[in-house]
C-alpha cells in the first residue's frame, strides 16, 4: 500500500482581519484558500479540494481525494484507517501555524474520497480533547497510560522552583514518548538562552543522565523502550521555547 501523505493546512491569514471574530476569520480563510490555491496536489495520490468552516460546530473542515493506488475502498480497513486517524491527529497536535485556532478550542474535521466514486473512505473529527494531549492505548499498556493520565491531572500544574512549573505529562502512542510540558518565567523566560547550543546540549546531557538514574521509570524507560520529550513553554507569551527529545538507545 502507498503511504498516506498527512497534510494539514495551517489558517495564516488571521492576522489581517480587524476586529472580526476568529471563526468570521476562520470563514474567510477557507474560502480564500479554496479559491486561491485549490485543487492542490499533495503527492501523487492526494489533493485537497477545498477547506470550510462550519460556524455553528465552530469546526474547520479540509477535503482530500485519493487517486490512483489509494483509490481502493479494500484497502482501508479497520486497522489502516485507526493507523492514519491516530497519524492525523498527532500532525494536529504538534502543528504550531495552528495555534490560535487551537487556543479558539476549534474543532477539525478531515474528510478523504474516491476520485473515480466520489465516495467518501474515510473521515475524522478532533475536538479540544483530542488534540490537547488525550493519551490512546495503541501501543503503552492501557492500564499505565490512564495511571500516568489520572496522575498528571490530579498533581499538575506544579511549581517546581521560582522560575519553572511543570504543567502536564502525558504519553503518545504514535511516537511511543512520554512528553514533560514546562512553562518558564522570570529569568528563564528569553528566548535567546534557548537559542544557544551550547545550553541546549549542557540540558540535553542533564535530562539524560537524570532519567537514567531515575528507578520511578524502569517500566517506561526498561521494559516499553520509550522515548522521552521535555518542552519548555513561555509564561509570556506561550510560545514554545525549546524541546528536547531523547532517544530510548541514548538512555541505555
Amino acid at each position: 500500500m502507498k503511504k498516506l501523505f498527512l497534510y494539514i493546512i495551517p489558517v495564516l491569514l488571521l492576522s489581517s482581519c480587524g476586529r472580526k471574530t476568529i471563526e468570521e476569520q476562520l470563514a474567510d480563510a477557507a474560502i480564500e484558500f479554496t479559491e486561491k490555491q485549490c485543487p492542490k496536489a499533495i503527492d501523487d495520490f492526494t489533493t485537497i479540494d477545498s477547506m470550510t468552516f462550519d460556524m455553528p460546530s465552530r469546526t474547520m473542515h479540509y477535503y482530500y481525494t485519493l487517486k490512483g493506488d489509494l483509490d481502493d475502498k479494500e484497502i482501508f480497513t479497520s486497522s489502516v484507517v485507526e493507523d492514519f486517524q491516530e497519524k492525523v491527529l498527532l500532525q494536529l497536535r504538534g502543528d504550531l501555524g495552528l495555534k490560535k485556532e487551537k487556543e479558539a478550542k476549534i474543532n477539525f474535521g478531515y474528510h478523504y474520497f474516491s476520485e473515480q466514486k466520489g465516495e467518501e473512505f474515510m473521515s475524522f473529527l478532533f475536538t479540544e480533547e483530542d488534540y490537547t494531549g488525550k493519551m490512546t492505548p495503541r501501543s503503552f499498556n492501557y492500564h499505565e497510560t490512564k495511571i500516568l493520565r489520572e496522575y498528571s491531572q490530579a498533581h499538575y500544574p506544579l511549581r517546581q522552583d521560582s522560575c519553572t512549573v511543570i504543567d502536564s505529562l502525558w504519553y503518545d502512542s504514535i511516537s511511543r514518548t512520554i512528553y514533560y510540558d514546562y512553562t518558564v518565567n522570570g529569568m528563564l523566560d528569553n528566548d535567546s538562552i534557548y537559542n544557544d547550543p551550547a545550553i541546549k546540549n549542557a540540558m540535553t546531557k542533564s535530562l539524560i543522565q537524570i532519567i537514567k538514574e531515575d528507578d520511578s521509570k524502569t517500566i517506561e524507560r526498561d521494559k516499553e523502550k520509550l522515548d522521552f520529550a521535555v518542552r519548555y513553554y513561555s509564561n509570556s507569551t506561550k510560545k514554545l521555547l525549546l524541546q528536547v527529545h531523547i532517544k530510548n538507545e541514548k538512555l541505555r
